[in-house]
């Protein structure tokens, strides 16, 4: 068993925490199996200017995911692209500076 600590955009992170994304798709990269552990950290690309008008990305938010890998199809498989891999995963906690650990 692995943990992969991952970027994830606001759109898609949202949908993972609440419920109704159930899944990863990723460039397979990282050599991920069924039964690893991905830690899925919201970011936020943004680029914000500040008050000496320098552009800053906003980065990291406060918001982790813990899900497993439940099962998974590697391309070229199933129409899913060469070198990419679409997971089920199982949220198995969640985090924010506002509801600090909430397990699920």
């Amino acid at each position: 068993m692995q943990i992969h600590t991952l970027k994830t955009h606001p759109q898609p992170f949202s949908l993972v925490w609440c419920g109704k994304k159930l899944y990863e798709y990723r460039k397979d990269d990282r050599d991920f199996i069924v039964g690893d552990v991905l830690i899925l950290h919201e970011y936020d690309p943004t680029v914000v200017v500040d008050e000496d008008g320098a552009e800053q990305i906003t980065g990291h938010t406060d918001r982790w995911i813990v899900a497993s890998i439940e099962c998974a199809t590697y391309g070229p498989d199933f129409g899913v692209k060469r070198g990419y891999a679409v997971m089920s995963i199982a949220v198995r906690a969640r985090w924010s500076k506002d509801t600090r650990q909430r397990d699920i």
